[in-house]
C-alpha cells in the first residue's frame, strides 16, 4: 500500500535526517479574516531557514533519482511515468512529490495523460484521503522547476472546502465534482476547468474530497514575503513565528493580492 510505505519511509527519513518535517505541530494555529479560516504552520528553524527559490539549472535534478536514503517510495508505471518520493520538508508524514521520470518535463507544460494516470495511483493509494496538487507556472509557488505534483494527507483544507461549496471569494477559482478518480475523470475535470478559466498563467490545480478546484496565479510571494502554492490557495500558511503580526489578521487578504480578481 502506497500510504502506509510513504508514512514509514517519513519517519525512518526524519530518523536519518535526510527528510524533516517543515512545521512545529505544537504551535499550528488557525486565523480568520471575514469568515474565512486559514491554517498557520509555523516554521521549524532548526530545518529550514530561507525560503528556496525555483530551481532551474541544477546539475543533479533533486526531483530526479538517486534519492537519498529512505526517501524513495515508487516508480509509478501502468500508464504513467513518476517516482514517488518522501518529500523534504514534509507539512505532514506521508507528504510525497510526485515527480515525472521525464528528465525534460516541467512545471510549464499541462498535465497530460500520463500525469492523470499517476494521480489517480496516487489518490487511491492513499485511500482518498488528503489532498493532491500540481502548481504550473513560475507564479503558482513551485520551489522546483523539473514537472511533479504532489500529495499531502491533509484532510482539513479550509479555502478547499469553501471553494467546492461556491463561497463568494473576491478571486477567481473554478471547481468541478469528480464523478470517479479514474485517469478520465481527471482529465476531464482539468481540462474543462483549464477551459472555462481561460487563463493563460500560472495556476494551482488541486484535488480532494471528489472535487477538482483551479486557481488562477498573479504573484507567487506577497509583499509581505509569504510564498503562497498550491496548499496555500487550500488554506495553509508557511510562518515564521513572530514575524506574523500582520499576516495573523490578514490571511484573505493576501490570497486576493495573489490571486486573479473577479
Amino acid at each position: 500500500m502506497l500510504k502506509s510505505r510513504a508514512i514509514e519511509l517519513s519517519k525512518k527519513s526524519i530518523e536519518a535526517k535526510t527528510a524533516f518535517q517543515l512545521f512545529i505541530k505544537e504551535k499550528e494555529k488557525i486565523f480568520s479574516e471575514r469568515g474565512v479560516n486559514v491554517v498557520f504552520h509555523y516554521m521549524n528553524p532548526n530545518v529550514y531557514n530561507q525560503h528556496h527559490p525555483v530551481a532551474r539549472h541544477k546539475t543533479n535534478d533533486p526531483l530526479l533519482p538517486p534519492y537519498p536514503k529512505f526517501r524513495e517510495v515508487a516508480h509509478l508505471q501502468n500508464g504513467a511515468g513518476h517516482y514517488v518520493f518522501v518529500n523534504l520538508y514534509m507539512v505532514s508524514l506521508g507528504h510525497v512529490v510526485v515527480s515525472s521520470d521525464d528528465p525534460k518535463a516541467c512545471q510549464e507544460d499541462e498535465l497530460n495523460q500520463k500525469d492523470f494516470n499517476g494521480l489517480s495511483q496516487v489518490i487511491r493509494g492513499f485511500n482518498r484521503k488528503g489532498i493532491a496538487f500540481y502548481n504550473y507556472g513560475l507564479e503558482s509557488g513551485c520551489s522546483q522547476y523539473h514537472k511533479h505534483f504532489q500529495f499531502a494527507p491533509l484532510t482539513y483544507n479550509p479555502v478547499f472546502d469553501l471553494m467546492i461549496k461556491g463561497y463568494p471569494l473576491k478571486y477567481q477559482y473554478f471547481t468541478s465534482k469528480l464523478t470517479n478518480d479514474e485517469p478520465i475523470d481527471i482529465a476531464r475535470a482539468y481540462e474543462a476547468l483549464v477551459k472555462k478559466a481561460n487563463w493563460k498563467g500560472s495556476y494551482n490545480f488541486l484535488i480532494s474530497n471528489g472535487y477538482a478546484a483551479l486557481v488562477p496565479r498573479r504573484k507567487a510571494t506577497h509583499k509581505c514575503g509569504l510564498n503562497v502554492n498550491s496548499l496555500g490557495v487550500a488554506g495553509h500558511f508557511y510562518v515564521w513565528e513572530n514575524k506574523d503580526q500582520w499576516e495573523r489578521n490578514h490571511p484573505l487578504t493576501i490570497l486576493e493580492d495573489l490571486c486573479v480578481p473577479i
